[in-house]
């Protein structure tokens, strides 16, 4: 019950017209600009269908988040879907990062840049912030990983990689997560990176020979993750957007076979997981599926991305929980928009 109230309360609140605090606002409220504002948010009220067949799985996984900041998270985010992201700040503390990424931004541009059919890419001197790393990537990876440090949870409760650990980095993309993960784990532990699409590889493998002295700590596997592995699924290379399917795609498509996190750690004789990371565009449950072996021997730190689908930010927890493991749930956001909202658990 606890969950419909701050669910119907926070969606209420942000319709109510006039919530200035002094005599004064009114006036200023009254006039063309808030009036739209307020009839557009009368409009993606309608949104709220969409929600109403998935409320009981929300309420789930409002259940199983263990702190008020976690749960609070969740209710903002329902309430940016439905108003719109640019109408309701999920994380006050990005917004106001990301209103000075510009001035941030110029402090780590090289001048140096790469471009390919998917990609604009500048190269970035990580130097200028006390971080011996340079790499050529985006704004929003970059911002991501090192400023917003998205696979970290850093509220009453710490869950993050730390020295030693050895990590699943599931959704390398051009490097940016696994080189992260070194500043944590210092010159002890592993990396394991997947990532397999051809236009990110390329990226990759010119990010690695910049920074040779911590490629040492990184293992890079070209094999996609699944619930089971040697799947033949279809890949679709669209850049940071790349994914697997089972129905075959019209353009940049070719064929691959998977692998699971499961038999990945046996057939490498891997003696400890301690942390895994999954931003895998959508495939996350079905990868997380494959890891139950490895979750109920090591009980990993995890940080798994569940924005790509709706239904994942309820999914995925409870199959986790379901596994016995008495796993406890967090979770954050980190952007300005639907993506990087992230799922921690940890056995403690």
């Amino acid at each position: 019950m606890n969950f419909y109230i701050k669910f119907l309360g926070k969606i209420l609140s942000e319709i109510v017209p006039f919530k200035g605090k002094k005599e004064g606002d009114l006036n200023k409220r009254l006039d063309y600009t808030y009036i739209k504002r307020f009839a557009i948010k009368i409009f993606h009220l309608t949104r709220i269908r969409k929600f109403f067949g998935k409320l009981s799985g929300f309420r789930t996984v409002y259940d199983l988040l263990e702190d008020y900041y976690s749960k609070n998270i969740l209710i903002r985010l329902l309430a940016a879907h439905i108003y719109g992201f640019n109408n309701i700040h999920v994380s006050p503390n990005q917004h106001r990062v990301w209103d000075k990424k510009d001035e941030i931004f110029n402090k780590l541009r090289t001048g140096e840049t790469y471009s390919d059919r998917n990609f604009n890419l500048d190269l970035l001197d990580l130097n200028n912030i006390g971080i011996p790393i340079k790499y050529f990537d985006n704004i929003k990876g970059s911002f991501n990983s090192f400023l917003f440090k998205q696979y970290e949870y850093k509220h009453k409760k710490v869950i993050e990689a730390q020295e030693g650990d050895v990590i699943i980095d599931a959704g390398g993309g051009h490097g940016n997560t696994a080189f992260y993960f070194t500043t944590k784990i210092k010159n002890s532990g592993k990396i394991y990176t997947f990532e397999f699409i051809e236009s990110n590889i390329k990226i990759l493998k010119k990010n690695f020979d910049l920074n040779p002295d911590l490629t040492k700590l990184i293992e890079h596997i070209k094999i996609p993750l699944w619930r089971t592995s040697d799947q033949e699924l279809y890949v679709i290379d669209d850049g940071a957007n790349s994914m697997i399917t089972y129905n075959p795609p019209e353009k940049h498509s070719k064929k691959i076979k998977t692998i699971s996190i499961d038999d990945f750690v046996i057939r490498n004789n891997i003696q400890k997981v301690d942390f895994i990371k999954m931003d895998i565009e959508g495939a996350e449950l079905d990868a997380i599926m494959g890891a139950k072996e490895t979750l109920a021997r090591f009980k990993p730190k995890l940080a798994i991305s569940v924005y790509h689908m709706i239904e994942h930010y309820y999914e995925i927890p409870q199959f986790i929980n379901s596994l016995n493991l008495n796993y406890k749930f967090y979770l954050d956001h980190y952007s300005k928009w639907p993506s990087e909202s992230v799922l921690f658990a940890i056995v403690e």
